[in-house]
């Protein structure tokens, strides 16, 4: 019997990928299970989540996104249509549980939607592409409580979700076949994405400018295309100029010294680079070096008519311009504001990628062997697991018992709240504090926002932490007169 030896060569070859492949995979999912199993302990009730649970709750739900948006309270419009839901259903434990593994499972089909528009070769390599990328972003986004937190989600997550499918359409169908239903289909995702915080506004103008530019190297602008930049500039100045926009400058960062646009340059300036360093370190330049190893000389059209030096020059005006308008809007820079950089740490998280794959098309190395770009790739998510204080933090919440804690704690306590029949209480702090979740936080002052939240959802006169009492104690004490 006649043994065909190059044959024989290739299907180990497909085989010893494959494996290799699988392991990336297992690793992958090592990587994201505390993130899945923290799901379980996410409690609705963060100051957000109560304060949209009452706010507008006496209007029907149309009358309440519009008055969100005429009545000045923000201009995040697409922001009103998450958290004017009937119901209130964001505040049942349940939807707590269920809320983040849509976000993962969103996130991770937005991110195939968007490989598979770029790529047509559909081989395994490109297949595990978007599982390595959803691991890298669930492992370094700026702060991961924004797939556990209803209201930060939908002002941050819920967007990147649909931003992703945006660009995946955009790779589509900008150049070739906008129809009118695609084109209507755009304007619907830029609506949620422009409309939910100025930083995803700024991403998704700039992002259209750069597909318009892309095609203007080539050909004029059709009906439709004209139509996407028309819908695009339209939602951009519902936003700037919503009542509330110029509100929120004014009442959310009164005393900062936000609207100095000096102050802000100079912020943005000496935060570029510590943002690039932070975000895109070892395990980055691993797993980008991969998935462009993985990729690279494919069948894709991703701003072929752009050159690099733009390309560059594009990742460094993202990264500004979203520290800028931190800085400009709130006046100051903290590090829970870092939140709102999501945006930017994705498009500029997708340019580099592109920007290593165009790179390793010049010097020709596609032709390492898969097995030297599986044990990159392997290499890459092993600094991943090293480097990610995101992995390590969710790691502990779940091993130490913090999220366990706290989640009881918080339904405990929600549940006294509202039942109790005191119009003043005094409350023990929490025993722990996640690293990972969001959860009510418990008034330290009669004047802070915390309080006015508290008394409000939970119909009391005051509600103050007092130091002096003990969680434990004060449970058992009160467990007992229920």
């Amino acid at each position: 019997m006649k043994i065909n030896l190059h044959s024989f060569v290739q299907e180990t070859g497909k085989h010893k990928e494959n494996v290799y492949g699988i392991l990336s995979l297992l690793l992958c999912g090592g990587a994201l299970l505390p993130f899945i199993l923290l799901s379980q302990y996410n409690v609705p009730g963060a100051s957000d989540d109560l304060f949209h649970a009452f706010f507008m709750n006496n209007r029907n739900y149309f009358s309440g996104i519009w008055h969100w948006y005429v009545d000045g309270y923000n201009g995040r419009f697409a922001n009103a249509f998450f958290m004017q839901i009937p119901g209130r259903i964001f505040m049942y434990p349940l939807f707590g549980k269920i809320f983040p593994l849509v976000i993962f499972t969103g996130l991770y089909f937005s991110l195939r939607f968007l490989i598979n528009s770029i790529f047509t070769e559909k081989s395994f390599g490109i297949k595990i592409v978007p599982t390595i990328l959803l691991t890298y972003i669930v492992l370094f986004i700026p702060s991961v409580e924004q797939f556990y937190w209803y209201s930060g989600a939908t002002v941050y997550t819920i967007p990147a979700v649909l931003y992703i499918f945006l660009i995946g359409m955009l790779f589509r169908h900008f150049d070739t076949s906008l129809t009118i239903g695609k084109t209507i289909l755009i304007g619907i995702l830029e609506f949620f994405i422009i409309g939910s915080n100025e930083n995803w506004m700024a991403v998704t103008f700039l992002t259209i400018l750069l597909f318009t530019i892309n095609r203007l190297k080539e050909n004029n602008l059709n009906k439709q295309q004209w139509s996407i930049i028309l819908i695009t500039c339209v939602f951009v100045l519902l936003m700037l100029l919503a009542p509330g926009s110029s509100g929120r400058l004014g009442a959310e960062s009164s005393g900062d010294n936000n609207g100095d646009i000096l102050a802000s340059f100079v912020t943005t300036f000496f935060n570029t680079k510590h943002y690039i360093l932070n975000w895109y370190s070892i395990s980055f330049v691993f797993l980008a070096l991969s998935i462009s190893l993985l990729t690279v000389n494919r069948p894709q059209k991703v701003f072929k008519n752009l050159s690099n030096g733009f390309l560059i020059a594009s990742f460094f005006v993202f990264l500004m311009i979203g520290i800028f308008i931190m800085k400009f809007s709130l006046g100051h820079f903290v590090e829970i504001r870092e939140r709102g950089l999501i945006s930017i740490f994705i498009v500029d998280f997708f340019l580099l990628i592109l920007i290593f794959s165009r790179f390793f098309s010049i010097v020709k190395i596609p032709d390492v062997s898969a097995h030297t770009r599986y044990v990159v790739l392997l290499i890459g998510l092993l600094f991943c697991f090293a480097e990610s204080a995101n992995f390590k933090k969710a790691s502990l919440d779940l091993l130490t018992g913090t999220a366990k804690q706290d989640a009881e704690e918080n339904l405990w306590i929600q549940d006294y709240l509202m039942k109790s029949q005191e119009e003043e209480i005094y409350m023990p702090q929490f025993q722990h504090k996640s690293k990972t979740l969001y959860f009510l936080s418990l008034p330290l002052d009669e004047t802070s926002w915390e309080h006015w939240i508290a008394t409000t959802y939970f119909h009391k006169k005051k509600i103050l932490v007092d130091n002096s009492l003990k969680m434990d104690e004060f449970r058992k004490l009160h467990s007992k007169k229920d």
